[in-house]
């Protein structure tokens, strides 16, 4: 678990040497507070591509976390990413990209193709 008080800083560093099981939590802690939704949405978005699939199924769950909590995303790039996940080869990234589905359509009243 990210430690409680971790700078935004000390997150980025994280992302750049943690182990998957440990990145894998920044997606869903940065998008419950957000203490910037851009910068949240920024990795969010970035770790969507990850090779580890719990890291991009938390990371594009986190986007609906995010439409939440923060009421926008950028249209065009999370609806990729989402759209991205609904296609992916794994079941766990499938069913997170399906809860964020549900979350950008009822917070930001988009319709996802599925």
């Amino acid at each position: 678990m990210i430690p409680d008080g971790w700078t935004r800083y000390e997150i980025e560093d994280l992302i750049g040497t943690a182990e998957p099981e440990v990145l894998a939590e920044v997606p869903i802690v940065i998008s419950l507070d957000p203490p910037d939704a851009s910068w949240a949405e920024e990795i969010c978005l970035d770790l969507t591509d990850h090779d580890d699939p719990l890291v991009r199924g938390n990371a594009v769950l986190a986007l609906g976390f995010l439409a939440k909590t923060t009421g926008d995303l950028d249209e065009e790039r999370a609806r990729a990413a989402i759209g991205a996940g609904l296609g992916d080869e794994d079941e766990y990234v499938r069913d997170q990209a399906e809860a964020a589905s549900d979350d950008v359509e009822t917070f930001l009243e988009w319709v996802i193709e599925r």
